[in-house]
């Protein structure tokens, strides 16, 4: 699990937090990395990880990995849909294979189809972390 933080980025008024949850070291963190640019608080998880983490941060958007062993990311969006305290967050899903995910029951606002372009990912972000309030205006 990656620490919660932030580089100094480009975008420096940005105070919204994104939760990238991939099993892929690699896509956690380029994804990290750009979106850090940006100047948003990146945090990173895997699988259950997942859970205790966006409770705690209550981030303003979960990039989330559908296919991860363990806790898949259909069940990581079911588990945080159905808590109370995280079922509010958007989950923008990151997915080859959109139409499996919800065929199992995917909960996700949006899609974002891997391989996925960067300046998709930061238009993604943009437009689902606009109206959130940030991590530390979070009550």
């Amino acid at each position: 699990m990656r620490p919660v933080g932030r580089n100094g980025g480009t975008a420096g008024m940005n105070e919204a937090t994104v939760l990238v949850v991939d099993d892929d070291p690699g896509i956690q963190e380029m994804v990290a990395a750009v979106l850090e640019m940006e100047g948003y608080r990146v945090c990173t998880a895997v699988g259950a990880a997942t859970l205790p983490l966006a409770a705690s941060e209550h981030p303003s958007l979960i990039l989330l990995d559908v296919s991860m062993p363990g806790m898949d990311g259909v069940e990581v969006s079911r588990r945080l849909f159905a808590d109370p305290a995280t079922a509010a967050i958007p989950i923008v899903a990151m997915t080859a294979m959109r139409e499996d995910a919800v065929r199992r029951g995917m909960r996700a606002r949006d899609w974002l189809r891997k391989p996925f372009d960067i300046d998709e990912l930061v238009r993604m972000v943009r437009r689902w972390c606009a109206d959130q309030p940030s991590a530390t205006g979070a009550s």
